[in-house]
């Protein structure tokens, strides 16, 4: 879990987001963890569809820019880790 914390820390830096914007990829950076990935469906479904994370996500995104993002966020810090793990 440290490692995807600096892995997702490194690549949170790399974007330029808004205040908002990074504390929303912080949320599905630890439903992430809890998973091993993340993807569009997790907004859909409990917990993350009990705060309202897909309307909340396009406010900050749009719609495109939400998936983008997500998948951006799958690929660059869960993806290597499942490897590692052998997923």
């Amino acid at each position: 879990e440290e490692l995807l914390d600096e892995h997702f820390n490194a690549w949170l830096v790399s974007k330029d987001l808004q205040p908002e914007q990074a504390q929303y990829l912080v949320l599905l950076k630890n439903r992430g963890i809890a998973r091993g990935q993340v993807s569009i469906n997790d907004l859909f479904a409990p917990p993350l569809s009990i705060l309202g994370a897909a309307q909340t996500g396009v406010e900050l995104f749009g719609e495109q820019g939400l998936k983008s993002i997500i998948s951006d966020l799958d690929e660059t810090v869960f993806a290597p880790q499942r490897k590692v793990a052998g997923g």
